[in-house]
């Protein structure tokens, strides 16, 4: 029989945001790449969840080349890193979603009472922080705003965004709990 091993049911937002801007993201990576692993060992669907890590890292490799395509004015290779740059962040905007559609139906399949799904993406993800960014970016663009409106105004969505993310932790602590509670009671 496999040993099971008791999944983190105590993942805090404060730390997350502290320790994402210490390590500028990558701790958001990692804890994304953890959380993956944690809902294929629970799920009851077949499915496995992709590897976060598998995108995370090619989207970084795009942001490299725009930077080095700025930094030496090579416009094609800018180009080349912006088209690699939203390749793989509509890539990891449907890894996003599969996994919220996951952890969702698994909240719902253990009758946990926590409202998290796929309405919570589109809400979070695509409408208050993908769309009100592309918006607000124009804005800041037409109105030709300085800092440090500019600057303010780019926050709202990251906040938004930190709501899904601050939603994704709790759920994923009460599926852990769930799951830690079954292992106490087999042993």
């Amino acid at each position: 029989m496999e040993k099971q091993i008791k999944l983190n049911e105590n993942r805090s937002f404060i730390k997350y945001i502290l320790y994402t801007l210490i390590t500028f993201n990558i701790y958001h990576a990692f804890m994304f790449f953890k959380m993956s692993k944690e809902i294929n060992s629970i799920s009851k669907e077949g499915k496995r969840t992709m590897n976060y890590l598998l995108l995370y890292f090619p989207f970084l490799l795009g942001n490299i080349i725009i930077s080095v395509g700025n930094k030496i004015e090579e416009e094609m290779i800018s180009d080349t890193g912006r088209l690699l740059m939203l390749i793989f962040f509509i890539s990891i905007l449907i890894w996003q979603y599969r996994f919220t559609k996951k952890v969702g139906n698994e909240i719902k399949y253990r009758n946990i009472d926590y409202k998290f799904g796929t309405k919570t993406f589109w809400l979070y993800i695509v409408i208050l922080y993908v769309i009100l960014r592309g918006l607000f970016a124009l804005l800041v663009d037409l109105l030709n705003l300085e800092q440090p409106i500019s600057t303010i105004i780019a926050f709202i969505p990251e906040a938004l965004y930190c709501v899904y993310i601050y939603k994704l932790i709790k759920a994923m602590n009460l599926l852990n709990a769930n799951e830690n509670s079954k292992l106490k009671n087999v042993i």
